[in-house]
């Protein structure tokens, strides 16, 4: 079952005619190939957010939830594109900051990212509790209690090895992923609620676009010495997220004062920087109002690529604190960073 990665409200808002009917111009990353299509008929993945039980039958239950919070979300960003300066209350700030943390983890990207997390750091974990005194006592007591100490021992330095070796992989029932995934949302929505929000309009003849990945974060400090080891919401105090709502207006969220909200119209430099962000963080493809308005994006980022490099995702790494006594003697305190891999 395919499903929308970009919401068809929110492709809608940058067609022509606006709407879930009209037609928005993609351009591919690749081979700059263009093409008019409806928003109905692109921008679409394996739908993820339905979960089956054991016996294989569907529940929709998370699916009818996204759905209500696409519904308020595409009211809440009417009022906004429509009433500048209007400031929201509380709750439609909670609501929006809900949908950019959806929107953000709905592709195809952001799934196996999170699978990689979830499925990385409970390996780490398993490890730890194998090599960590009293943790593995617990363990040879509670699961290996039948087995002679030798034995036990022996089982344990195997696993050991064979996770360093990475024979070891871990996997979890795909409605394990989808909860979790779920869990993930509500705290970043937390987060994102509490950052400051700058609204940022686009001043006449200049328009946003849009990509598969609609939203983009760029924070200077990644990949620097003490730095970030990777985009995130809240990865260092110089963050930044945006997602373009509207061809005329985008969200900006920052650390640029807590919990401010700000509405503002911008230079036409600025549109043209966020939509070089969102270039850069489309995995294949960007939509826009008119054929020009894509390929103008495309052109730019192909004319400035150490920027468009610049943008490009670059997805948080675990890191884990160890810091327990071993047990066969002595102490283990240390980090360790562990590196995704990188997508084809």
């Amino acid at each position: 079952m395919q499903a929308h990665i970009v919401p068809r409200f929110h492709l809608g808002r940058f067609a022509t005619p606006p709407g879930r009917r009209g037609f928005v111009y993609l351009i591919e990353k690749r081979t700059g190939r263009t093409e008019r299509v409806r928003v109905d008929r692109t921008c679409t993945a394996e739908d993820f957010y339905i979960i089956e039980d054991d016996a294989g039958n569907q529940d929709a239950v998370l699916e009818d939830m996204l759905q209500k919070v696409e519904s308020y979300s595409a009211l809440r960003i009417e009022r906004l594109v429509a009433n500048p300066r209007e400031q929201p209350s509380e709750r439609d700030r909670l609501t929006l900051a809900q949908y950019l943390v959806l929107t953000n983890m709905r592709t195809p990207r952001m799934r196996e990212h999170l699978r990689w997390l979830s499925n990385t750091a409970t390996l780490s974990h398993f490890r730890s509790t194998l090599e960590a005194d009293p943790p593995w006592q617990r363990m040879r007591t509670a699961v290996f209690s039948e087995m002679s100490d030798e034995e036990a021992e022996e089982w344990r330095r195997d696993r050991l090895r064979e996770i360093d070796e990475g024979k070891w992989e871990v996997e979890f029932p795909e409605r394990y992923y989808v909860i979790s995934t779920m869990q993930y949302l509500t705290d970043q929505a937390y987060v994102a609620a509490e950052m400051a929000w700058t609204i940022m309009r686009a001043p006449a003849g200049c328009e946003y676009v849009i990509g598969d990945h609609a939203v983009s974060m760029y924070d200077p400090t990644v990949g620097a010495r003490g730095g970030s080891i990777g985009n995130a919401l809240a990865s260092s105090p110089h963050a930044e997220t945006v997602l373009p709502l509207d061809r005329d207006v985008a969200a900006c969220l920052s650390f640029d004062g807590e919990h401010e909200w700000n509405d503002v119209e911008v230079e036409p430099s600025v549109v043209q920087e966020m939509n070089l962000r969102t270039y850069a963080w489309a995995e294949h493809e960007i939509y826009g109002s008119s054929q020009a308005r894509v390929v103008e994006v495309r052109e730019y980022a192909r004319d400035n690529a150490s920027l468009a490099v610049k943008y490009r995702p670059r997805l948080g790494g675990l890191l884990m604190e160890n810091d327990y006594p071993l047990g066969g003697g002595g102490h283990r305190r240390d980090q360790q960073v562990f590196v995704p891999p990188q997508r084809r």
